[in-house]
């Protein structure tokens, strides 16, 4: 075993060792998609009412669009290190919950749905395999830094019809969090003419964020959407929905231009 350790460390320091003619800058964008995640939620309201709310279906999460750009400097044609920024859009929906009146015979609806906006900011090692002169393989694994905002988009429906005494009213909220994550994912990159490559890239992303903070103080840290009922003008109960952990983890893919200095 020790006879083999010390020909695997040259190995290592063949491949990390930098080669002046070799290293080179590289500048890639990428646009596409990704996918992946849920919620964790709750809907507050009054002990006399809880018996009237029930929750039905799970939380999911939708497809949304991932924009990303990365630095990469390379030490030869096999190792190099990354630095990358981006953006994502995602909607995301909690579940669903029922409320049913217990004075009339009606029900009140809420999918609770808000949009998630997160900045990356990544570091990744990468290692490249040149299949060919025009074609490589990018490996790449690191850490990120993720920079959420939050907002609710929650709409109530009724099945009341005709019955002027009964109205809501809302109020919805913006939130923040940060937090950490990994990374891992591979690329293609086909030479075009010049400096100029054709990359695609699939990769997932694990990261989780459970300390939302609202944008507004009103009580609670965690609270999105409040809403409250009246009968003829008076108020009958308040619906207090929360998050407590958004997960974003799931696949992406994109497809780009990557540029050689």
């Amino acid at each position: 075993m020790r006879k083999a350790i010390l020909p695997l460390f040259f190995i290592l320091v063949f491949l990390s060792a930098p080669d002046l003619q070799a290293s080179k800058f590289f500048m890639k964008m990428s646009f596409g998609l990704s996918a992946g995640g849920d919620v964790e939620d709750i809907l507050i309201t009054s002990p006399e009412y809880a018996k009237y709310v029930s929750i039905g279906e799970v939380e999911k999460s939708q497809w949304g669009l991932s924009v990303f750009w990365e630095f990469t400097y390379k030490l030869n044609q096999y190792i190099g290190f990354s630095v990358g920024n981006g953006y994502e859009s995602r909607k995301l929906e909690g579940g669903r919950t029922e409320f049913n009146s217990p004075q009339f015979e009606a029900s009140y609806f809420l999918t609770p749905e808000f949009s998630a906006d997160i900045v990356p900011i990544t570091f990744s090692l990468v290692f490249s395999l040149p299949v060919s002169n025009k074609f490589h393989l990018n490996f790449s694994g690191g850490v990120g830094y993720y920079i959420a905002s939050f907002q609710s988009k929650s709409e109530w429906k009724t099945s009341l019809t005709d019955f002027s005494t009964w109205e809501y009213r809302s109020w919805n909220f913006k939130g923040h969090a940060q937090s950490f994550g990994f990374h891992l994912g591979t690329s293609s990159d086909v030479h075009l003419s010049g400096g100029v490559f054709l990359i695609f890239d699939v990769g997932y992303r694990s990261i989780r964020f459970d300390n939302i903070e609202s944008d507004k103080d009103i009580g609670q840290e965690t609270t999105f959407f409040f809403l409250r009922f009246y009968e003829g003008g008076e108020a009958l109960t308040d619906f207090d929905y929360r998050l407590s952990e958004v997960n974003l983890s799931g696949i992406s893919g994109r497809l780009g231009l990557k540029f050689q200095f």
